[in-house]
């Protein structure tokens, strides 16, 4: 049996493989990855649902803690935890110990709800006139909005409850946030706004001393985007949502 150089570069690149998986898993066991997550988004189910199925392979665990928005990027960056469960992408432009993994785990719709009927055909630019609410810690509709009329609030429910009572015009979210909210209002008055003002993808970010897990879970997560496991993942998460 004649063995060449390149069937032995090939079976050694193979058995390095193993090694830094095997190596990997080993010292994952030790303990669960925790990454962060805006307090009660109803988008965690999904994402935790997502990155315990791309780290299943890796023998990795991981856990969701829950914290206000800032304070989550802050001890993700910090690396009092493991990351973040998942954010819009340029995050680590400011944070600079975060890690992008560049598979988009899904996509959030911003759109803005209104008490009386509101025309924003062209998007931002014609939310720019109006008296708007977002939520704190929402870095990408903070910069959309910069210098925009605009109020704080800490939750979906607390700014939806502004917006109904006419106190702003239009309330900013995201579209499975505020429809979660909506079933908690009574009687609400508040109307869907179209179109839908933009569409962001949403990334899982890990900190930099998880380094070599970035080239491993990012193989994970765009096999589970080929062969449709993200897509199908989500869709049945909003499905279940849409019917509770």
């Amino acid at each position: 049996m004649r063995i060449t150089c390149r069937n032995l570069l090939t079976k050694y690149s193979f058995l390095s493989f193993l090694l830094i998986l095997s190596s990997l898993a080993i010292s994952s066991n030790q303990q669960p990855l925790v990454f962060a997550a805006p307090t009660d988004h109803p988008l965690i189910p999904v994402g935790e649902r997502i990155l315990q199925s791309a780290y299943s392979p890796l023998n990795v665990t991981i856990q969701v803690r829950q914290l206000p928005p800032m304070r989550a990027l802050s001890m993700s960056n910090q690396g009092e935890l493991d990351g973040s469960l998942g954010r819009v992408k340029g995050i680590d432009q400011t944070y600079k110990n975060l890690l992008m993994i560049p598979i988009p785990l899904c996509y959030i719709e911003f759109m803005a709800f209104s008490y009386r009927s509101v025309k924003i055909p062209n998007g931002w630019q014609d939310v720019k006139p109006y008296h708007i609410g977002i939520l704190k810690g929402g870095l990408y509709i903070e910069n959309k909005t910069h210098q925009y009329n605009k109020e704080l609030f800490n939750t979906p429910l607390q700014l939806l409850r502004v917006v109904s009572q006419s106190r702003i015009e239009l309330g900013i979210l995201g579209k499975v946030e505020a429809l979660k909210a909506l079933k908690q209002l009574d009687n609400s008055n508040i109307k869907i706004v179209n179109p839908t003002l933009d569409q962001v993808a949403i990334y899982h970010y890990l900190h930099k001393k998880h380094a070599k897990l970035k080239p491993f879970i990012t193989k994970s997560l765009l096999t589970m985007q080929k062969n449709g496991t993200l897509k199908k993942t989500y869709d049945q998460f909003i499905n279940s949502l849409m019917s509770q």
